[in-house]
């Protein structure tokens, strides 16, 4: 017998999850590596540079949300928008910017 496999549309909040990893991805690699530059062309310092990346990176992710949430009215409320920003794969940022940020930092030391 053989079984039947349903194709499911992915629903609206599981696409929003798959762009906010891959935004949140990507960011990390952007400012991980944007940091070293910064840091190398200016006096700022290793602490200032990445709580003041991560609030620019939460604060895109908001606007993609808001746009998202827009776009396919999926109902969510402001505080839930900030939440899932704060709250979805920030970790992945993190391991991405701090990689980035090291492997530049060797390869251009």
């Amino acid at each position: 017998m053989q079984e039947e496999t349903a194709h499911k549309q992915p629903s609206s909040r599981y696409e929003l999850d798959i762009i906010l990893y891959w935004s949140k991805l990507s960011m990390g690699l952007l400012f991980g590596f944007l940091s070293y530059m910064v840091m190398r062309l200016s006096d700022l310092t290793w602490f200032l540079m990445v709580p003041l990346l991560l609030i620019i990176a939460l604060l895109i992710s908001v606007v993609v949300i808001t746009f998202y949430d827009r776009r396919h009215n999926t109902g969510m409320s402001f505080k839930g928008i900030v939440w899932k920003s704060i709250s979805t794969y920030t970790g992945t940022y993190l391991i991405a910017f701090i990689a980035l940020a090291i492997l530049s930092f060797f390869w251009g030391a």
